[in-house]
């Protein structure tokens, strides 16, 4: 009995090794500049105009409140779940995405984390003369 008892927390700590940072959240940043290309309108939601490509620079943050600088190529995957709404394409670097705005509407960017998925973020895509959050 005593062996059944001594094995579960084993295989506890061993799976929770593999597991790596714990993912509390996304945030996207547009790189700045006096005309917004791309706000954050929630924790999990952003407006981007009608007809624009915004350029996003995506920041993973853990439970622990801290940024994931760690981050390498492949560790972070998103993809549009309506391509004719928001097209979501890698940039050169690694780490850096397009979002084009194809047409106006709802639809989400799903977050691939280190291999697993994590949720989704809402993209609102705004008419192109429409104030923005």
């Amino acid at each position: 009995m005593k062996l059944g008892i001594a094995v579960l927390p084993l295989a506890a700590a061993l799976t929770t090794l593999g597991c790596g940072p714990d993912y509390e959240r996304i945030d996207f940043s547009s790189g700045g500049g006096s005309t917004p290309r791309l706000v954050m309108t929630g924790e999990r939601a952003f407006t981007v105009r009608h007809g624009v490509a915004a350029r996003v620079l995506p920041v993973v943050t853990l439970t622990s409140g801290a940024v994931d600088d760690d981050l390498e190529d492949r560790d972070l995957l998103l993809r549009s779940g309506d391509p004719s709404i928001l097209r979501v394409e890698r940039g050169a670097d690694p780490l850096e995405y397009y979002f084009s705005a194809e047409a106006v509407g709802t639809t989400t960017v799903e977050v691939v984390y280190r291999g697993r998925r994590r949720g989704s973020v809402e993209a609102r895509v705004a008419p192109a003369a429409a104030a923005m959050p």
